[in-house]
């Protein structure tokens, strides 16, 4: 063994290096950082490089050992915490920790679901978020780089709690230095489901941030949002935000489009409204209601001359007739966005384009020039199955789905010569009763059946969607996708 121990010191740094990164079980690593001093200062770093916190005795464990080598802290370059209410006794330590985390570039911070705890049992958590707030601050465009505390923030985003599931059993990216990182935020408000963007706004003005997600926030109105920098000229188009997502989002169109001024090329947005949120015990979540489609496309246009991508999916109820032609505000207009390659729509949002009573040509008019991909999701299945088989008969029926004709197809791609792939994406929806138990949602009149966990898509069903997606393909010279979604 000390033979073998001498024949791997003899080796240079490089390829101990090699070997070391070819080891992922942090067990082993430590076992190896135990052995010399030599490999203790090579392996280090790769311990700490990708954290991920789910007990609050863990955010102590790693305050105790940067405080012990606080060099420690600009070894890692990814962090993870998302813990429970029932462990999170030590979570309090981790503020510290982060802010000496000056090379960090991927950001996971998660509260627990707070929706349904009272303000006292939140209380602990809003106090820890403001210490959050106060590192934000110090890491915007407005402090300078040397005390600027994450400077090498690529992407960060706000995410509901729905999403733990996923994230904590996602496996361990191996990271370089010139890569983008994916950062997520998590946080709760004192009383209701949508969180306060005001008191996080200096996320848009940070001077590496990428990419940004944001999910179940208010933006608040404009005079709360960065009041006094709005109209400094020199933050305008200053910052190199290039993807935005803001998911089940309370929206307030004049602060989105303060927002929009920031970023110097924006290439991809995703908007979504929490529609979801309703009432309770006289509590409204969303305050500011159903954002007008018109009012969208002008905060939009700040961003029109880069934006690549965008997918939209309004609360707004389409609507009929003669309204359309004359309020502006009522209907979506993307016909100026010639840099808008990709659009992404739910079949209500692309209603906005134009009543389905103009008929589809009125909708291509109010199309993006120069598109090349359209994708419509949550198309609803007409028919519900009494049993849990779809069958052909249900997904051959295409009535009242745009373009999904040979004609159809033929239409738009004539009026827009770029596009080269259609997605559709049917919704067949479940729900979670209060029980917990995943139950098929059934139309009215139909028998109620036991929970059940298991979907079945009959293999004709299957079938006879590859048959009109290849007929429809070779006709229309398009790329055609058909699929179903389960919600």
């Amino acid at each position: 063994m000390d033979d073998l121990r001498r024949e791997l010191l003899n080796l240079p740094d490089e390829l101990l290096l090699a070997i070391i990164e070819r080891v992922l079980d942090t067990a082993d690593l430590c076992s190896l950082a135990a052995t010399c001093d030599r490999l203790n200062g090579l392996v280090e770093p790769f311990i700490y490089r990708d954290i991920m916190i789910s007990r609050g005795s863990q955010a102590a464990t790693l305050a105790s050992a940067i405080g012990r080598r606080p060099s420690r802290a600009l070894q890692i370059k990814q962090l993870l915490s998302s813990t429970r209410f029932e462990v999170a006794e030590g979570i309090d330590r981790l503020p510290r920790s982060l802010a000496l985390m000056k090379n960090l570039k991927h950001l996971s911070l998660e509260t627990p679901d707070c929706n349904q705890k009272t303000p006292t049992d939140r209380l602990s958590w809003i106090r820890l978020q403001e210490r959050y707030e106060r590192i934000f601050e110090q890491s915007s465009i407005l402090v300078p780089r040397e005390s600027n505390l994450l400077h090498n923030l690529r992407k960060c985003m706000l995410l509901l709690i729905r999403l733990v599931l996923f994230l904590s059993h996602s496996t361990k990216v191996k990271t370089q230095d010139h890569l983008q990182i994916l950062g997520v935020l998590h946080f709760v408000d004192e009383i209701g489901e949508i969180c306060s963007l005001a008191k996080y706004s200096a996320l848009f003005l940070h001077p590496t941030l990428r990419s940004l997600r944001i999910s179940c926030a208010s933006t608040d109105n404009p005079d709360e949002f960065l009041p006094t920098l709005q109209a400094d000229p020199n933050l305008l188009g200053s910052t190199p935000l290039e993807h935005l997502h803001l998911e089940e989002c309370d929206f307030n169109s004049k602060t989105l489009a303060v927002i929009l001024k920031f970023p110097k090329a924006l290439k991809s947005l995703i908007i979504s409204e929490g529609t979801r949120y309703h009432p309770a015990n006289g509590y409204h979540a969303r305050k500011h209601g159903d954002m007008f489609p018109g009012d969208l496309v002008e905060a939009l246009a700040l961003q029109k001359t880069s934006l690549e991508s965008l997918s939209l999916e309004l609360g707004f109820p389409p609507l009929m007739g003669s309204l359309c032609i004359q309020h502006r505000r009522l209907y979506l207009n993307l016909s100026e966005f010639e840099a808008l390659k990709h659009l992404e729509m739910h079949r209500p949002t692309f209603e906005l384009l134009a009543p389905s009573e103009w008929g589809l040509d009125s909708s291509i008019e109010r199309m993006p020039p120069c598109l090349e991909s359209l994708s419509l999701r949550g198309l609803k299945l007409r028919d519900h199955p009494s049993s849990l088989a779809i069958r052909p008969s249900i997904l051959g029926n295409f009535k009242g789905v745009p373009y999904l004709t040979v004609r159809g197809l033929r239409n738009a791609k004539q009026s827009l010569s770029s596009l080269r792939k259609i997605s559709y994406t049917y919704h067949y929806i479940m729900v979670y009763h209060f029980n917990g138990a995943l139950v098929r949602t059934l139309p009215a009149g139909v028998e109620h059946r036991e929970p059940v966990s298991e979907f079945v898509l009959d293999r004709d069903a299957v079938k006879r969607v590859q048959e009109i997606a290849e007929e429809l393909q070779k006709e229309c010279n398009l790329q055609l996708k058909l699929g179903i979604f389960l919600a």
